[in-house]
């Protein structure tokens, strides 16, 4: 045996029997992760190729004063199995202590190769050369060609915001972006952020960048729209709010789009989080949604559901068992799901979240939801426009719906002694409380009257311009003079 591999054996012995913890971290072995990206240089494309390393899992040899740990990581380059790119970088780091190393502690590495476009294989064996081990990771991707037409570079992640620099290792386009090939994201990390490089967009154009943030299955859990100015290249800042989401996998995605919402280009970059205590977020009709729900549950709900539905859709629940149930609960919400790109249902978000809001309306045994209000509210949604007791009848909103007619038949209201555009009726209101609730986008133009006749909370409707729905043409007798009829 050499003298000098002698010499090494014994420093690592001795960090081992001085250093414990270093010792069972040598075992466990390193930990690090593994990322790329590719932009375009002036001549040909660059890749970055970026790793980071847990400090906490090093072994460190013991020096004079401290302690090294000593790493090297050799990159190559693959086409077709053949190696057309081999480099080897040495990486060390000293420290007083290991012992004082806290949980998070992470070594950035990254390593800017030039490379042509076409399908690549990057393999990466990263040596402790204390511990005399070596572990390997490789990725394989595509770098495009630069055609003169709008495109993307790929996403660089960032540790945190990239903030303006002029140079420095971990500089590009002016931007300062600390590499952050872990991908991963918590409570203490909550949002992602990157650089992306924009190329080659033709003078006097409309273009906008999307970030949108995707679920496992492809589905659109959010937008952002960025407009872009026309310029050659330019090196963009990203941002994805991430701290709201539950555990699991994501997709990063950036879109270049032009004039009519044509995507020019797009890239995309694989992220993780890990918030347990984070809600689900309203997810698509799945299966599983309704496979746990006994016929009691599948049948209370259809109640609710039976609101929207159209006659053909009744007529099929009632013939159907179980099972068929389950299915037709599904197929009812995906036909009134109004966009089925996006992860959520945002149509059964909103149904689900009128009838919490109608839960304020129960009446007695009543549900909110089978009140009057609580049925138009889940059935058209939020009005567009309100009048009630405190704020009096509009007679210029109820003259834009086509009311005039009414009042002046059933009041007895002149061209001269009525109310102009913009007053209301203040002087002669109903002595009962009531809420008119106006729909400008519903039937051309609708409106729902409620009134509480007894003056204990019940609102019920007793008129309404809505196809379908009652119609009362004495309503403004009714709600001024408070006479009544079975309406039924």
């Amino acid at each position: 045996m050499s003298r000098l591999r002698f010499i090494w054996i014994t420093a690592w012995v001795l960090c081992s029997l001085a250093c414990p913890e270093a010792r069972a971290r040598e075992q466990a072995g390193l930990r690090w992760s593994l990322d790329t990206s590719v932009f375009q240089g002036e001549d040909q494309a660059l890749l970055d190729v970026m790793l980071l390393v847990d400090r906490l899992s090093l072994t460190w040899a013991p020096l004079d004063s401290g302690y090294a740990a000593a790493l090297s990581a050799r990159i190559r380059l693959q086409r077709d199995l053949e190696t057309f790119r081999d480099t080897t970088l040495s990486l060390g780091d000293y420290i007083a202590d290991p012992r004082t190393i806290g949980g998070g502690q992470k070594i950035p590495v990254l390593a800017r190769l030039p490379v042509s476009a076409g399908a690549l294989r990057v393999r990466l064996d990263l040596a402790d050369e204390v511990a005399g081990t070596v572990e390997r990771k490789d990725r394989r991707l595509r770098v495009p060609s630069r055609e003169g037409r709008p495109s993307l570079s790929s996403i660089r992640l960032s540790a945190s915001a990239p903030t303006p620099a002029s140079e420095g290792a971990f500089v590009h386009g002016g931007w300062f972006c600390l590499p952050y090939a872990d991908a991963l994201f918590n409570a203490d990390l909550p949002d992602a952020h990157g650089l992306i490089d924009v190329y080659d967009l033709p003078e006097n154009t409309t273009a906008e960048l999307a970030l949108r943030l995707l679920d496992d299955t492809q589905y659109l859990v959010r937008e952002e729209i960025l407009p872009l100015e026309a310029a050659e290249r330019q090196t963009l800042p990203l941002r994805w709010r991430m701290g709201d989401l539950p555990s699991g996998a994501w997709f990063c995605e950036v879109q270049l789009r032009g004039g009519g919402a044509e995507v020019w280009s797009s890239s995309r970059k694989s992220v993780y989080t890990i918030n347990p205590e984070a809600q689900d977020l309203p997810g698509r009709i799945r299966e599983s949604e309704f496979d746990h729900m006994d016929p009691l549950e599948l049948a209370a709900f259809w109640q609710q559901c039976a609101l929207l539905a159209e006659a053909e859709e009744e007529r099929r629940w009632q013939d159907a068992g179980t099972s068929e149930r389950r299915e037709l609960l599904k197929e009812f919400w995906q036909r009134r799901d109004p966009d089925p790109r996006t992860r959520a249902n945002e149509r059964l978000a909103e149904f689900r979240r009128h009838i919490r809001e109608a839960e304020g309306w129960a009446w007695q045994k009543t549900p909110g939801w089978q009140t009057d209000r609580g049925r138009v509210l889940v059935r058209y949604g939020e009005p567009g426009e309100k009048d009630d007791r405190r704020s009096g009848l509009s007679w210029d909103r109820l003259f834009r719906y086509g009311i005039d007619v009414e009042l002046r038949s059933n009041r007895g209201f002149d061209s001269f002694s009525d109310p102009a555009p913009g007053e209301r009726l203040a002087d002669d209101q109903p002595g009962s409380d009531f809420e008119v609730w106006y729909y400008p986008r519903s039937g051309g133009g609708s409106i729902f009257v409620f009134m509480d006749r007894e003056g204990f909370g019940e609102f019920e409707l007793i008129h309404s311009t809505q196809a379908g729905e009652y119609f009362d043409p004495d309503w403004l007798d009714r709600l001024f003079g408070n006479t009544f009829f079975d309406r039924r």
